[in-house]
């Protein structure tokens, strides 16, 4: 379906429920459009007179659908969707149930009593007014747990923890990444070629490995970073089919951390959920901090922010490299315990090369 016929069935839509055909079809131009539109490309795109394009920009302007937006260098007059929309939507439903209710509200009770038809009008009203406030404040709720931030008090100083919750194939989460890369492939790289000194004969048992064995420390470094450059940059349309289609309803909340008084990401977590993860529980896939900046309980606030942030669990788990005691000492630390079940069930994980460990609610 073309953006057209999107446009075209809005022009249908509102003819349907009283307003007319243009004024919907200029409502779906600015649906479907990102950038702010002029008047010019409102009368050339929708095929309309400027006077009539003027009529409708002046009562979407007043219904608060749309605003006008400030351009640079630019002497004609733009106009936006507003961001809130909906809300708003929400909002002038309410104003409405409040007009309506006004009508009686001077009418003494007890003639209501006899003109049934207005007491009824008056208990719906009533009653709509408080179950749309209800809603308009879930919705506002549920929109605002895609992304936030919150103070945290450290030791002796306050974090700022930043937080989006992205679905894994968008275009957003792999910039957030791409962003984070050189922080992550600095702290896994650390790890893995640890544990590759610590379990030599991991090349061997792991086919993923094999590609390091015999690389002197500089070769290793240089072929680390390679591998790792592709997990935190790759783009979802270069996934194959098989990937794609098992990560299509996987989401990430993705945390970041710095100091108050710094700009710089110092540190960040990824907690995977969806998909085939079970219901109410979250893996946590990246755990980083600048090594410069660690113990100073960036890495405690970031794994905690799952609380904060308001994300429902009932578990957490992760999987670390048995050479990583840092990490495994941490964990263990902040409530995570070994994860039998995992470390019998993980068939995807080389038994030996990983420690699963899970903290329960």
């Amino acid at each position: 379906m073309t953006f057209d016929t999107v446009i075209e069935k809005f022009g249908i839509y509102f003819d349907e429920i009283g307003l007319n055909k243009t004024y919907g079809r200029m409502f779906g131009l600015f649906m479907t459009t990102k950038e702010p539109i002029s008047m010019g490309k409102l009368v050339s795109s929708l095929q309309i007179s400027k006077s009539t394009a003027s009529v409708e920009i002046r009562r979407l302007l007043f219904m608060g659908y749309i605003e006008k937006a400030l351009m640079p260098d630019q002497r004609a007059d733009f106009y936006q969707l507003k961001k809130d929309v909906w809300v708003i939507h929400f909002l002038q439903k309410m104003q409405m149930i409040k007009k309506l209710q006004s009508i009686i509200e001077e009418i003494p009770k007890e003639e209501l009593e006899i003109f049934k038809n207005l007491k009824e009008m008056g208990d719906y009203c009533a009653f709509m007014e408080t179950e749309l406030k209800i809603l308009t404040d879930k919705y506002i709720k549920t929109m605002k747990k895609e992304s936030g931030s919150y103070i945290e008090q450290g030791n002796q100083q306050k974090f700022v923890i930043e937080w989006n919750k992205l679905p894994a194939l968008s275009d957003a989460y792999r910039e957030k990444m791409r962003l984070f890369a050189d922080l992550g492939i600095a702290t896994f790289r650390e790890i893995e070629i640890d544990f590759l000194k610590a379990y030599p004969k991991a090349m061997e048992e792991d086919k993923s490995l094999t590609a390091f064995s015999g690389l002197q420390t500089l070769e290793l470094e240089k072929a680390m970073n390679t591998k790792l450059e592709k997990i935190f940059c790759t783009h979802p349309k270069e996934l194959s089919s098989e990937w794609q289609s098992a990560m299509k309803d996987i989401y990430y909340y993705v945390v970041t951390i710095r100091e108050e008084k710094s700009e710089k990401i110092q540190g960040f977590v990824t907690f995977m959920g969806g998909g085939f993860i079970p219901k109410d529980e979250f893996k946590i896939t990246i755990l980083a901090v600048d090594k410069n900046m660690r113990r100073k309980g960036m890495a405690s606030l970031l794994v905690n922010s799952l609380e904060k942030i308001d994300a429902r669990h009932k578990k957490i788990f992760v999987s670390t490299r048995p050479s990583n005691t840092n990490a495994i000492s941490a964990y263990q630390k902040w409530g995570f315990c070994e994860d039998m079940e995992a470390q019998s069930s993980s068939s995807h994980f080389v038994t030996g090369h990983w420690v699963h460990l899970v903290r329960h609610k």
